[in-house]
């Protein structure tokens, strides 16, 4: 780049990288670093303080393990220091348009509806500087004077006189958590600065900022405006163009508190307010030279601080609160309980636009703009950089710098599956796979909660429509869509539209009792005793005996089993044959088969002729709706103990299709979803630990879908999920007990949210109010009724991770899914 051109000659800085992670330095002597990317993972959303000060250990480990590498000369730091290992951590947020892999089979739905989608790609990279020895581990001293020879005639030092060091820094970062960075990481981090990531970019550079560009095309444009004196404000648009603003770090103000306290999350923060790059170097030093430096200038701390006092700089509680800090920290390191201190440390932001002092003040930071030292700043933050332009140095422990969240990331879900949404605070994809369970052989239930009008028939469609675009390998081996079964047992809903949108297939469940017994659960079940238990259980609850049923749980088992092993395949048969064999009574047999003559809907869980198929399903969608039959369920909050005979049999038909459709897509990898799981639940434990094994042994994904959070707690459900997710919900104690479900801290902040109205009052100047930002509800514009935000809900991962998401739903998906009155109202309307 000519130099008469522009401002910027971009120095060189990473020569040559390898795959083990060493970059090559081009400076002068030829230096080399390790880098490492550091586990990133939710701070700011963590699940619980603990899982919060987890995230941070990975920080403190590397920083214990290079200090104790530290040759310690009499425990004074002006004569240690010099064997300090330099640390370089390099955090960067670029937003990238959203992109799947080519070999996504979700790829082109997912790309037509989020394509203009922004994501943040964040990294945070670890660099030590490592020290040759020409003598190392199996090298003898004619390797030793190759390598003296090498360096006369080429200059630098060998990469073999790195091995040793290597080893020991490799071995620590590991240790640390820290993993080999992807070469996209690599080009990130070499060119953040580039929305091309070529470093090669032209650049205009500013007292206080400077400006990157795309091509010397439209710098050369910018530049005839710089030299005709044109403010860069004044400047024409000059596209794909940017203002890069470079800031330092001078100060903290930050209280003494808990590590996991969110008020801590300076660099987090910072990241999320629009800072896109964050440098930090430094070396670490040994907790004993730590220790006495302390004790060495206590002194010179309480005079300064007396100081300060005199000249009306602090109040005396200031002081009080310095001198408790500083004895509190002297007495850890006394104990060896100190933290290693990161010792000289710069720290250097970027931001697009420019330095806002304001905005960091507000994080308990003091940044200042880089005066006349943009250009020094930016090469600051490359790879291997040399170039030191920050003035300001900090003393800071590894414990306040991981609390900073400076490894934080909000995360959650599965590699890949159904797109749920955007993570609320870093736009992260969050999706959900149907084999992701029992590929881990965690537990398989995915447990939906909120309120009704909540979005949980949105969110089960949205999921339904991308499942079913999903190839599923069965245990034969064969190549299918992946089968998904929606059960809505609403008599008033119909899913229809979205389901034959898909592909699916939409059956009444009036068709499916004019067959006989499709879902008794000794036609279907795969597992002898786990259908006896159900087939047992079904009878029970829906008791054709009357007062006379306690009497008939033990001769109702032996009859049904005596019934199955004389080749009987559904509960009629199974009872007829007990009572042919004088194994069971007129009196147990009698009112179960009157009682499935009389209703249909019994008698589609009681068959009578055990040569008829059990439910079926094809690949895909199939939606089983309540259509024309009168499902008599009872109200959700009605107690079990006061459901009539024919409540009984709805809430039994309604389990029974549950566990029918896992049959049908079991050994599928198939989904089954419930809406209204209410009527699953009041089954009990009994009934959920029979789905669970199921779904592990025949690679089903239940989802369970319902507003009623204190009947899953009471069927402690809680022990049986192993994801989910909480959608907004009016009732405290509903909230309550859904954090609970998900062993999740009921903070106030968390049920507030949950709780939240999605609007806040209207005053005397709007009659329509203002969205709320702090509900987890959807938000609608008041007036135009424009979606501005999609519904958080918390995702409850396989990981235990909990983060709030964004649960982007098209706009066409929207209309055609959507179950408010005025849009079901349009729908009909259009149709006709």
């Amino acid at each position: 780049m000519p130099s008469d051109d522009f401002d910027i000659d971009y120095p060189t800085t990473l020569m040559s990288r390898f795959k083990d992670g060493r970059c090559l330095s081009a400076d002068r002597g030829r230096s080399m670093w390790l880098y490492r990317a550091v586990p990133l993972g939710p701070i700011k959303d963590a699940a619980s303080p603990d899982d919060a000060v987890a995230m941070m250990e990975s920080i403190n480990s590397i920083a214990f393990q290079l200090a104790e590498m530290a040759p310690v000369v009499g425990n004074r730091r002006g004569l240690s220091k010099g064997g300090y290992r330099e640390f370089h951590m390099l955090l960067v947020n670029v937003p990238q348009l959203f992109a799947l892999d080519f070999d996504n089979p979700l790829r082109p739905y997912l790309m037509e509806n989020f394509s203009d989608r922004y994501v943040d790609y964040r990294i945070l990279l670890f660099g030590v500087k490592l020290k040759p020895s020409a003598i190392h581990e199996g090298s003898g001293w004619k390797k030793a004077l190759d390598s003296a020879l090498f360096s006369l005639r080429y200059g630098g030092t060998p990469i073999s006189d790195y091995d040793d060091d290597y080893r020991r820094v490799d071995h620590a970062m590991t240790a640390a958590g820290f993993t080999v960075a992807t070469d996209l990481d690599f080009r990130v981090a070499n060119a953040w600065w580039s929305s091309t990531l070529n470093p090669e970019i032209p650049a205009l550079v500013h007292p206080d900022h400077l400006h990157v560009f795309p091509s010397i095309d439209r710098a050369r444009v910018a530049k005839k405006y710089m030299d005709s004196s044109i403010s860069c404000t004044d400047w024409p648009d000059i596209d794909a163009s940017y203002k890069l603003s470079f800031g330092t770090v001078y100060g903290f103000d930050l209280p003494m508190t808990e590590a996991s306290d969110p008020v801590l999350l300076w660099a987090y923060e910072s990241i999320a307010r629009g800072a896109v790059v964050m440098s930090l170097r430094g070396s670490v030093e040994p907790v004993s030279v730590t220790r006495y430096e302390l004790r060495r200038k206590h002194g010179q701390y309480i005079n300064d601080i007396e100081e300060q006092i005199n000249a009306n700089k602090m109040e005396r509680s200031e002081q009080t609160e310095m001198v408790a800090a500083l004895s509190a920290a002297e007495a850890d390191y006394a104990t060896r309980a100190g933290y290693p201190v990161f010792q000289g440390t710069s720290i250097t932001i970027g931001v697009v636009g420019d330095i806002d002092p304001d905005l960091f003040k507000s994080l308990g930071i003091t940044v200042f703009p880089m005066q006349n030292r943009q250009e020094k700043a930016l090469r600051e933050t490359m790879l291997c950089s040399v170039s030191r332009a920050n003035p300001y140095k900090h003393d800071l422990p590894s414990s306040f710098l991981g609390s900073s969240g400076i490894s934080s990331l909000s995360i959650v879900g599965d590699a890949d599956g159904a797109l749920v949404g955007f993570t609320e605070q870093d736009q992260q994809t969050a999706f959900i796979s149907p084999t992701a369970a029992s590929n881990q052989e965690q537990l398989p239930i995915v447990l939906t909660v909120g309120q009704t009008g909540s979005g949980k028939s949105l969110l089960m469609l949205w999921m339904a429509a991308q499942f079913a675009q999903i190839p599923a390998i069965t245990y034969s081996g064969q190549k299918i869509k992946t089968p998904v079964v929606i059960i809505d047992p609403k008599p008033t809903s119909d899913h229809s539209p979205t389901v034959e949108a898909f592909g699916g297939t939409t059956y009444s469940l009036d068709s499916i009792l004019q067959s006989d017994g499709p879902l008794d659960p000794l036609r279907f079940s795969r597992d002898p005793e786990a259908s006896l238990n159900t087939a047992s259980l079904i009878l029970l609850t829906v008791n054709p005996w009357g007062s006379k049923a306690y009497d008939m749980e033990t001769p109702l088992a032996y009859a049904l089993s005596y019934g199955v092993k004389n080749g009987a395949k559904c509960i009629g048969d199974a009872l007829k044959i007990a009572l042919r064999d004088q194994k069971a009574t007129n009196d147990l047999v009698d009112p179960v088969l009157r009682l499935a003559e009389s209703s249909p809907q019994f008698h589609a869980c009681v068959g009578i002729d055990s040569k008829l198929p059990p439910l079926s399903v094809a690949e895909g969608i199939t939606l089983i709706k309540v259509g024309n039959t009168s499902l008599n369920l009872p109200d959700p909050k009605q107690p079990k103990s006061e459901y009539n005979q024919p409540q009984r049999i709805a809430v039994s038909l309604v389990q029974m299709m549950v566990f029918g459709s896992a049959n049908a897509v079991a050994q599928r990898s198939g989904v089954v979803m419930l809406d209204e799981a209410w009527t699953f639940l009041t089954a009990g434990r009994s009934q959920l630990d029979a789905l669970s094994r199921l779904a592990r042994s025949q690679g089903v994904l239940p989802m369970l879908f319902t507003q009623k959070v204190t009947d899953a707690l009471d069927a402690g459900l809680a022990g049986a999920i192993a994801r989910g997710f909480i959608l907004p919900i009016e009732e405290t104690e509903e909230a309550i007990a859904a954090c609970q479900l998900f062993k999740l801290d009921p903070t106030d902040a968390r049920i507030s949210r949950i709780t939240a109205r999605d609007s806040l009052n209207a005053n005397s100047s709007s009659i329509y109010g203002s969205p709320n930002w702090g509900s987890m509800r959807a938000l609608h514009d008041p007036r135009t009724r424009a979606v501005l935000r999609g519904t958080i809900a918390i995702y409850c991962d396989i990981a235990g991770r909990a983060v709030p998401v964004e649960i982007a739903l098209p706009n066409d998906f929207l209309k055609l899914a959507s179950t408010r009155p005025e849009d079901v109202r349009r729908r009909m309307a259009s149709v006709q």
